[in-house]
């Protein structure tokens, strides 16, 4: 017999390939839809308005192409509330951005790492 067959009843939750560990960010927005040729600093000036933090745009390996999506951090909820409201539907150029919060992993491992970077990064 196969004990790990489809378990659909029951509302355990708890399937590996779920969303589960992830909660909505409160800072940090998914967005899709870009123009092949915006970069990160072209994808954080379209929230500039919106006091954008950072924005990283993802690219295929190589990294000479944009997968036509990115993320953008904010200082705080509200900024990020705001930018989503404006920027969803948004048209940039010949396409329509499509703007969503992002989700984050929570790992409870480094809870206080407020801005604490040890220079490993870009």
């Amino acid at each position: 017999g196969d004990m790990y067959g489809n378990n659909d009843g029951g509302g355990g939750g708890r399937a590996p390939r779920d969303d589960s560990n992830k909660t909505p960010s409160a800072t940090t927005l998914f967005v899709a839809n870009l123009p092949f040729d915006v970069d990160d600093a072209g994808l954080k000036q379209m929230f500039a308005a919106h006091n954008a933090r950072a924005a990283h745009v993802v690219y295929r390996r190589g990294g000479e192409r944009s997968k036509g999506y990115g993320f953008v951090d904010f200082h705080n909820n509200a900024d990020q509330q705001a930018a989503l409201a404006a920027l969803d539907n948004h048209a940039v150029g010949d396409r329509t951005l499509a703007v969503r919060v992002a989700l984050s992993e929570f790992e409870d491992t480094n809870p206080s790492s407020d801005g604490a970077g040890d220079g490993a990064g870009g």
